[in-house]
């Protein structure tokens, strides 16, 4: 029996085929997740590149990668048109004919549901001779693996849907079968309203041995991932970052943000009104956007001009004159008119300048006031955030479900600054 390598030994090579790739039509999300994995697993990408689809270009990349490294991995350019060549280029360059399979077109006529399929899917049934198909569960384009000279080329989908379910439910497979599997932990957790750059900071200075962190951004959240070869070692790390910035900042688990408030309101029987000013429904978009939050979610009340907050929340017309729409008297009131008009238990409020226009001197563009009402209990606090409209709006609302978050929780609400 031969003994596995390790997966420190083999060299990757990464190549994204698609025009749109190159003319900026689509931003290409493989290298971050294919990376992470790969990392994961102990496989070194040593290049990933963006080709379009060219045939010249594509047999040139693909000949200097198999002399380069011992797997490559090939995305995009398995579609019917005429512009998909990467399988007649894999077939070029290992020198195997193309092979029709018949049943494979049969499964992906499945995929059709009744509908008439163009001749030109059938070139998505063929493959190299000797290559073997790789299911795709989200479309019409199997991959295929084989070897050249015992390089493993994988050609696999470019949409991001296809091609992870198919990277991780057959290609890792597969891999882990080649190679020694090297044990590696993972823990993951959510940061809000932290820089990535102020993160990798902090953890550089704290991080447990051998540990390492990786991050993907997404709009409301940084989801980081950290890799060693304990748990112990990993949760010292997670517990110290925690400690740092704070439990409303640092969470374990990876989950969209309103997940957990819809939770923590669905575990106590609470009901959640909202008042939205400035973020114009953004809050109530991320909560609806949730299955099974009818059960906690009265609605929100959108009072963008100060008349609406007048007439629909009973805001009092001296109180916007003097005190101005953005301010904690009015984010009071706001709260309070959207528990006298929902009768819910939990209220929020937010009422703040996101620009570019609109600020002064003593109210500049990013002054947010947010207001929180939990079963009597009131909290309100100004923040100041920093960036573009659609930043100032995003930071609005995740501050505001977090702050909701911990109040319902009954956890200390720890300097408010920090979020700024």
């Amino acid at each position: 029996m031969r003994k596995k390598p390790e997966p420190s030994a083999v060299k990757a090579v990464l190549i994204s085929i698609g025009t749109e790739l190159t003319q900026g039509l689509v931003r290409d999300k493989h290298l971050s997740f294919i990376g992470q994995e790969m990392a994961a697993f102990g496989i070194e990408i040593i290049k990933a590149l963006q080709i379009p689809d060219n045939k010249d270009l594509i047999l040139g990349e693909l000949t200097l990668a198999c002399e380069q490294a011992g797997l490559v991995i090939l995305s995009g350019g398995l579609g019917p048109t005429e512009d998909d060549l990467t399988r007649e280029m894999v077939s070029q360059v290992t020198g195997k004919t193309l092979v029709y399979h018949q049943k494979v077109f049969d499964n992906i006529k499945i995929r059709f549901s009744g509908f008439n399929i163009p001749k030109s899917n059938e070139k998505q049934a063929s493959c190299p001779e000797g290559f073997v198909f790789l299911n795709n569960s989200h479309g019409t384009a199997p991959g295929f693996y084989g070897s050249l000279n015992g390089v493993m080329i994988f050609a696999l989908p470019g949409p991001p849907r296809e091609l992870q379910p198919m990277f991780l439910n057959e290609v890792l497979p597969i891999l882990k079968g080649e190679f020694q599997e090297r044990k590696v932990c993972e823990l993951v957790f959510n940061s809000y309203m932290i820089s990535e750059s102020l993160l990798q900071d902090v953890f550089t200075k704290t991080k447990a041995f051998e540990v390492t962190l990786a991050t993907r951004l997404d709009d409301d959240r940084i989801i980081g991932t950290l890799r060693g070869p304990t748990i112990e070692g990993l949760e010292t790390s997670f517990l110290e970052l925690q400690r740092q910035f704070g439990f409303m900042r640092i969470q374990a688990g990876n989950y969209f943000i309103g997940d957990r408030l819809v939770d923590c309101l669905s575990k106590k029987a609470l009901s959640l009104s909202l008042a939205e000013s400035c973020t114009g429904g953004l809050i109530s978009q991320w909560i609806t956007s949730i299955s099974g939050s009818s059960r906690i979610f009265w609605g929100s009340v959108v009072t963008y001009a100060n008349r609406a907050k007048e007439d629909l929340l009973g805001v009092d017309a001296l109180v916007v004159e003097q005190k101005g729409a953005v301010s904690r008297e009015t984010a009071v009131a706001m709260v309070r008119g959207a528990l006298k008009l929902s009768n819910s238990e939990v209220a929020i409020s937010v009422t703040g300048i996101a620009g570019p226009d609109g600020g002064t001197e003593e109210k500049p563009v990013g002054t947010v006031w947010i207001a929180l009402s939990v079963n009597g209990r009131e909290l309100s606090h100004c923040f100041r955030f920093n960036g573009d409209r659609h930043r100032v709006r995003y930071k609005t609302a995740v501050t505001a479900m977090l702050l909701c978050q911990a109040m319902v929780e009954e956890r200390d609400v720890q300097d408010l600054n920090q979020f700024s």
